[in-house]
């Protein structure tokens, strides 16, 4: 069982499949004998209220003092829910990438738009559970900045189609103190065929974000 004065990362993926670049990122860590968490969470293809509820608990169960986690997408609002709602947690660094803890598809235009298209299938609106977690739990950002004893840095790409970037603003609003990094043209930090990315685009996160992440984590 790892110590929890070990240096450790937790990595969470946000609905879908794992990330190349989670995975490039993990190696980087292993070869630095840093443990690191990077499992698929559960059941992202259907999302639900208790899904969300179960994604908080398992990432609530991988924190360390030491922990830096990076948080992608849909699983920054799981992981700000496990901070908030136990106050005896704490973690060492803090990566929100692509994080949203509003309703991304409430944006006016084109934002908007694109989220209700993707998310919403069958009548049901796949962002829905983890703003209910919110609602229920009602985030607490005192406690969340409390909780982490260094930095908070949040990610935010230039023409991410999903997130706008009022989220990162209102993430820095929130969380006084956090720093964020803008990365130009990176998407959502996924890689999706269909939509004519190349591989290669999200292999690897921006070198910039990469190297400020692995410097978070040894210091």
């Amino acid at each position: 069982m790892l110590d929890k004065f070990e240096p450790k990362v937790v990595i969470g993926q946000g609905l879908g499949k794992q990330e190349p670049w989670s995975v490039d990122l993990a190696n980087k860590c292993n070869e630095k004998d840093i443990s690191v968490w990077n499992e698929p969470l559960p059941d992202a293809k259907n999302p639900n209220l208790e899904m969300a509820q179960q994604w908080s608990d398992i990432l609530r169960q991988e924190i360390t003092r030491e922990t830096t986690a990076v948080l992608h997408s849909a699983s920054v609002i799981s992981y700000l829910d496990a901070l908030s709602t136990h106050q005896d947690l704490s973690v060492k660094n803090l990566v929100l990438l692509a994080g949203w803890a509003e309703d991304p598809g409430q944006q006016d235009g084109r934002w908007g738009n694109a989220v209700q298209k993707i998310f919403k299938r069958n009548g049901l609106y796949h962002l829905e559970p983890f703003l209910k977690l919110v609602e229920k739990h009602q985030l607490i950002w005192e406690t969340i900045s409390n909780s982490v004893r260094k930095q908070i840095i949040i990610v935010q790409s230039t023409n991410d189609p999903y997130v706008h970037n009022d989220q990162a603003d209102f993430l820095k609003k929130n969380l006084p103190g956090s720093e964020i990094v803008m990365v130009k043209n990176a998407g959502h930090f996924q890689f999706r065929p269909k939509n004519g990315n190349r591989a290669e685009q999200n292999a690897q996160l921006p070198p910039e974000v990469q190297e400020k992440i692995l410097k978070l984590i040894e210091n």
